[in-house]
């Protein structure tokens, strides 16, 4: 079942997101919300594997954004989704966890965190 609500930027759904190795095919995860101000969705995958380069970020209050393990956003795996991709709202990170997040992407991107 959809939800009928509209995801708002660092809130934290399930949706269906697609493997980058394979096209069409889509598994069910949790992500955060980037960009929610275009008529598709920019979210961030979320995984439960420890942080493996500059692009990841653990995220410190996990439990308060809802997801039920230790997780990290990987922000160089970002993805244009459709309303109907998102199955439902699971959270949202914590104010800590935004700052860390808009920080690390900055880094990365140079101050250009539009160009996820």
């Amino acid at each position: 079942m959809i939800s009928a609500l509209i995801p708002q930027q660092w809130e934290v759904w399930l949706v269906k997101f697609e493997y980058d190795d394979c096209p069409g095919v889509k598994k069910n995860r949790p992500a955060i919300v980037f960009d929610s101000s275009k008529l598709e969705c920019i979210a961030l995958k979320v995984t439960g594997h420890l942080p493996r380069d500059c692009y990841d970020y653990s995220i410190v209050e996990w439990g308060y954004a809802g997801l039920d393990k230790s997780s990290c956003v990987r922000i160089n795996h970002s993805l244009a989704l459709d309303n109907r991709d998102f199955i439902f709202k699971i959270g949202r990170l914590h104010p800590k966890d935004i700052s860390g997040l808009v920080a690390l992407i900055e880094k990365v991107t140079d101050g250009k965190p539009d160009i996820i």
